[in-house]
């Protein structure tokens, strides 16, 4: 059996917890849920899709992510204006 990684135990991981990183992580989930509000669909469009490299899958992941901020961008200066 081979081993990746190594395990970290849950009393290493306590002595990490500070009510400072709990405020950036509440900032980050927040920050998310402006961009993906709940009940909302992703930013890439439903179907099933085949890549022949991660580097494709990547590369169209990228471009559904740049269309989805553009419409974004689109929406929030029309309600602006």
């Amino acid at each position: 059996m081979r081993v990746v990684g190594k395990q970290t135990s849950d009393a290493a991981l306590a002595g990490k917890a500070s009510g400072d990183l709990l405020k950036q992580g509440a900032a980050f989930n927040e920050s998310l849920q402006a961009f993906f509000p709940s009940g909302k669909t992703g930013y890439i469009p439903k179907g099933l899709y085949r890549f022949k490299t991660h580097e494709d899958a990547n590369g169209h992941q990228d471009i559904c992510l740049a269309m989805h901020m553009a419409r974004m961008s689109v929406k929030a200066s029309s309600s602006n204006g």
